[in-house]
């Protein structure tokens, strides 16, 4: 594989598909225990919450943008509400 230079890559889909492969390899092989045979998606939701700092708000923004992203808008309405919802609970008290 031949070195993408980010300024010479036609689209972000050549940087995802380019560095995302390699990313999600490493973080397999590191983060789970042996004998593990981690998903993509796994190893990519540890990748969020890691960045994220495990900090809830920023998950959740982080999965309702890419509902959107992949044009499921209500569903992405639906994340944000429950989870302005559920806030609003743990604020009140839950009244």
């Amino acid at each position: 594989m031949t070195n993408l230079k980010i300024e010479k890559a036609q689209s972000s889909e050549d940087i995802i598909a380019y560095y995302l492969p390699t990313l999600l390899a490493a973080i397999k092989e590191k983060s789970f225990v042996d004998g593990y045979e981690a998903t993509d998606e796994e190893a990519l939701g540890l990748v969020v919450s890691k960045f994220c700092k495990w900090d809830a708000l920023s998950i959740t923004q982080v999965a309702a943008e890419a509902y959107e992203d992949a044009n499921f808008d209500d569903l992405a309405h639906t994340v944000k509400t429950n989870w302005a919802m559920n806030k609003l609970d743990h604020l009140d008290g839950g009244l």
